[in-house]
């Protein structure tokens, strides 16, 4: 019994010695200040989402019309004309 209590509180004192991992701190307001043409607007049960700024003043504005759908090795994505695309 003394044998095991020994082995235990010797992995405890080697498991507590190990080096941790550091905790980095992410900020994405990188993203959320650098992103211009635009403003970000809560979605009323979504979330945050970004409005360009000419949907707000082009009442005909439409996402995804000037443009178009390119096939790329991770899939299908969206090739815009616009500024922000």
């Amino acid at each position: 019994m003394k044998k095991i209590l020994f082995v235990l509180s010797m992995l405890a004192f080697v498991v507590s010695a190990l080096p941790q991992a550091t905790r980095a701190d992410v900020s994405i307001d990188f993203f959320y200040n650098n992103l211009s043409g635009g403003n970000w607007i809560e979605v009323e049960g979504y979330g945050y989402g970004w409005q360009p700024d000419i949907a707000v003043s082009d009442p005909n504005w439409r996402p995804y019309a000037d443009g178009y759908w390119a096939y790329t090795d991770y899939g299908w994505t969206w090739i815009s004309y616009e500024d922000f695309g």
